[in-house]
């Protein structure tokens, strides 16, 4: 059977289990008509799903996470910089392992629906419902348009095994919520997420560690919704969509996280976030250009999704023992 005709999946794609991971989606209104467009310029097969009156949504999906591969090449530590090889290429040779992977990336997704599964999409749904993890049909999902990461071992197996749309940056730049990420001797840790998406590899890369800031950059985002009340939701499975390219044109394909927790959910119809500001850079990828045409130049989010996985162990303060 021709790959074109088959059924199931090349069977080199097993799951990717995460050991820890921390993420964001921020949630924007766009028109419908613009969303499909811009869907258009990479598939065919989906389409953007209208919540009412037009509208669509776009999601900004930043995560930071790690993966233990089992494995560690020194190799790896050295070309921790280098791009990868393009998988796409037969001959290509994948990236030396690190043991613990630490990974950071940022998906720019449309919310859409598989042509070929229309009938069975809950036409009708609410954004607060999709928001909420009400959507039990899960055809809706992100297509992912974009997804600057810093992690070339992501990038590699990110484009080969789901067919995402993946380039590699320099180094995310990011101060977000986390157990660990609380100021000396404080027990309040830090609200806001606040992060920078780089420019390519292929461009240049001055920071600035103190305010998180680099140039080029793609965008960044500073968002504090610390004091807009919050709900639980059971969003899981995400639901992420991509072109695999197995033919020459490429083949609609979904992928499931499954997230092991519940999110934190927040409305910002009627309460909108402290800080919201979401910065487009100057980076030469065309993302910028994307964003821009989608989001114009200062949109304000109506929704956002966080989930934390929950810590494994927790090594206390020291204690005297020669009193």
């Amino acid at each position: 059977m021709s790959p074109a005709a088959a059924n199931v999946m090349p069977p080199f794609n097993p799951p990717f289990w995460y050991g820890s991971f921390a993420g964001l989606w921020v949630y924007y209104v766009v028109d419908v008509n613009k969303l499909n467009s811009a869907l258009a310029s990479q598939t065919t097969s989906f389409r953007a799903f209208d919540f009412g009156g037009g509208k669509g949504l776009v999601n900004i999906n930043f995560m930071t996470y790690a993966g233990h591969s089992g494995e560690n090449d020194p190799q790896a530590y050295i070309d921790i910089l280098k791009k990868p090889e393009d998988p796409l290429n037969p001959s290509a040779s994948s990236p030396p392992s690190l043991g613990v992977e630490a990974s950071n990336e940022c998906e720019f997704s449309i919310v859409c629906y598989p042509q070929a599964r229309q009938a069975q999409v809950p036409f009708g749904l609410s954004v607060a419902d999709f928001i909420a993890g009400n959507d039990h049909t899960k055809t809706l999902g992100s297509y992912r348009m974009a997804v600057p990461c810093d992690d070339r071992i992501a990038v590699y197996w990110g484009k080969k095994n789901f067919g995402e749309t993946k380039v590699m940056t320099h180094p995310f730049l990011y101060n977000v919520p986390t157990p660990n990420n609380t100021p000396a001797g404080g027990q309040v840790g830090q609200t806001a997420w606040l992060f920078t998406v780089p420019g390519t590899v292929d461009e240049g890369f001055e920071f600035n560690s103190k305010n998180f800031t680099c140039a080029p950059f793609m965008f960044s985002l500073n968002l504090d919704c610390s004091t807009s009340p919050s709900f639980p939701c059971n969003a899981s499975e995400i639901v992420n969509y991509s072109t695999y390219p197995d033919t020459t044109s490429g083949r609609p394909v979904g992928s499931r996280r499954n997230m092991f927790g519940s999110f934190v959910g927040f409305d910002f119809s009627t309460n909108p976030p402290t800080a919201a500001q979401l910065t487009i850079g100057n980076s030469t990828h065309p993302l910028g250009r994307l964003m821009r045409g989608l989001l114009g130049s200062a949109p304000s989010p109506v929704a956002a999704q966080v989930f934390q996985s929950q810590p494994v162990i927790a090594e206390s303060s020291p204690y005297y023992v020669d009193l």
